[in-house]
């Protein structure tokens, strides 16, 4: 008797132990790693934070003796209110300083008078910081304020690119080698790049090194989802998937400690990225996944991978005829087919491809508005670092809330209802003041869940051979719109309330895109293209029955 035929490669799983103690080991162990690119991904709340600054004037301590409360007045010009943070006036030559330099008069002046509006004004070169909160920052650092106000929130963007086009070629790596050499790579060059990161001594350098750690910190995490998924059934995948996601999290709220304790950049990255060495004793020990193993025909390694796992879970022995009976040959000709095209086979087969387009979109979404709340939680009123970790508890709750709505409302429904909350809450957000700190974790609660259900969705849709290259692929559109939320953040220094309803409306034109897609819940993970394609048409939704009448229609 075959334990499993052609088109069901879950049987085999089941029989080694679908969810058992061996994967719930590696669940906890791939959580280390991926904790600690959480906490590279939000270091940037603290490292990057802008704290109170003035502008330093050389002709400060004569007029600060002279007037000790208001002597701001005499240095700066006024801008909206309030004396320039960016200009100052320039007293060089005029009678004041010369009066004040003397040395047979006593320098005085009338501290209820106003400076003469005809001296002029030159850009401040010098800034005095409040460092009551972060001892040192790129910021107070390297000068990033005024006209450079920008490259604080466009260092972040560089390390969103990274996080992308690393995405991409760790899906490439990953379906192409293998999950355990992928693996070893991401750990390896977080580790190297994000330490290099602390040395920095420059703004272009500081940017360079983020964005190759991007290129590296993320990777890890659609490596091991995929590798879970394919090691347990498909009741368990929503389980042991949101069990991966409190790695983000758990990261921010170690970077949120860490940095409380710390306070200082560099030392906040020493101590995010020298802990990755770890992942090469992980990567030691780690299986490598016995599906992509089967799709290249190594029978005798999915065997010992397989074998491994009924041993740790006390499951019967499995032999290579129990396993894999007569079908090996049928799996290896279905993957030579499909590895010749890749991920061009998801884009010509047609459901498949509206699908991804629909996809794209939603990670875009999802991913802007995430870390839009996510990054913002240290500028809402109170003590920052208790702000991110509320935000980040908010987070811990919604998924372990998220695996009950996403088993019995199924992914769509779960993702459309998330992401329209998400998108009204962000809307209202900026126009109730008093309580902006409980809608943003609000906000930031149905985001997560909306994350889950877009994780889930998407790793169930795409067939074993292009899976890691579909998630990655998703994950490159998620870090456009990471690329864009600090971008998006930044037209708050124009409106205030303008990021909120820019994040508001991306939110809301996902939560109804998500309807459209077919529904996973409780389906077989799809082996080929053909698998995909299938899902997608016996799809119940009025979605599903106009793609059969169109399919029909062009028959």
């Amino acid at each position: 008797m075959h334990i499993m035929d052609a088109d069901n490669l879950d049987a085999v799983v089941s029989h080694v132990g679908g969810l058992g103690l061996y994967q719930i080991l590696w669940v906890i162990i791939f959580l280390i790693p991926l904790s600690l690119g959480a906490a590279n991904l939000a270091a940037s709340i603290f490292q990057a934070m802008n704290p109170r600054v003035r502008c330093k004037s050389p002709f400060e301590p004569t007029f600060r003796n002279a007037c000790s409360t208001n002597f701001g007045k005499f240095l700066f010009p006024e801008e909206r209110g309030e004396l320039s943070k960016c200009s100052r006036f320039d007293l060089s030559g005029t009678d004041w300083i010369a009066l004040a330099n003397s040395s047979d008069d006593i320098f005085t002046i009338n501290c209820n008078s106003t400076m003469n509006e005809t001296i002029p004004s030159v850009k401040c070169t010098e800034w005095e910081f409040d460092r009551s909160i972060m001892q040192s920052t790129i910021v107070t650092e390297f000068n990033l304020v005024c006209a450079d106000r920008w490259a604080g929130y466009f260092a972040q963007s560089a390390l969103m690119l990274g996080v992308g086009i690393g995405s991409l070629v760790a899906g490439f790596v990953s379906d192409r080698i293998g999950r355990r050499i992928a693996f070893l790579l991401v750990c390896a060059g977080a580790a190297i790049f994000g330490v290099s990161l602390s040395f920095t001594q420059n703004y272009a350098t500081f940017c360079t090194m983020r964005f190759f750690v991007g290129f590296f910190i993320y990777s890890a995490f659609p490596i091991t989802f995929v590798l879970i998924a394919e090691i347990t059934l498909p009741k368990y995948r929503t389980l042991l998937g949101q069990v991966l996601e409190l790695s983000f999290p758990l990261g921010f709220m170690l970077v949120a400690m860490i940095s409380y304790y710390l306070r200082e950049w560099r030392t906040i990255q020493l101590a995010i990225s020298a802990p990755y060495l770890i992942g090469i004793l992980i990567w030691w020990l780690m299986p490598e996944s016995p599906r992509w193993l089967v799709q290249r025909n190594r029978k005798k390694e999915a065997l010992k991978v397989l074998s491994g796992i009924a041993r740790i879970n006390r499951m019967p022995k499995i032999s290579e005829q129990d396993a894999f009976g007569t079908v090996g040959k049928e799996i290896k000709n279905e993957t030579e087919i499909e590895n010749k095209s890749g991920a061009k086979a998801v884009f010509k087969s047609p459901h498949l491809r509206s699908t991804t387009f629909k996809e794209f979109y939603i990670w875009f979404s999802v991913s802007c508005v995430y870390y839009g709340l996510t990054l913002n939680a240290a500028e809402l009123d109170g003590d920052p670092f208790r702000n991110v970790c509320l935000n980040a508890l908010a987070e811990i709750i919604s998924n372990f809330l998220a695996i009950p709505l996403i088993n019995y409302f199924g992914r769509r429904l779960s993702g459309s209802v998330a992401q329209l909350s998400a998108g009204m809450l962000c809307i209202i957000l900026p126009f109730v003041p008093g309580a902006m700190l409980p809608i943003a974790i609000l906000g930031k609660f149905a985001i997560a869940v909306g994350f889950s259900a877009t994780y889930i969705h998407t790793n169930e849709i795409y067939p074993t051979s292009v899976r890691t290259m579909g998630l990655c692929a998703c994950n490159l559109m998620a870090r456009v719109g990471g690329v864009l939320s600090p971008i998006i953040a930044m037209s708050g220094e124009v409106m205030t309330f303008l990021p909120y309803i820019i994040f508001g409306i991306i939110s809301t034109i996902a939560g109804g895109l998500c309807l459209t897609l077919p529904e996973t819940k409780g389906k077989k993970l799809p082996q080929t293209i053909e698998d995909g394609e299938e899902i997608i048409m016996k799809d119940s939704s009025i979605f599903g029955k106009y793609r059969k009448q169109e399919s029909n229609a062009q028959i």
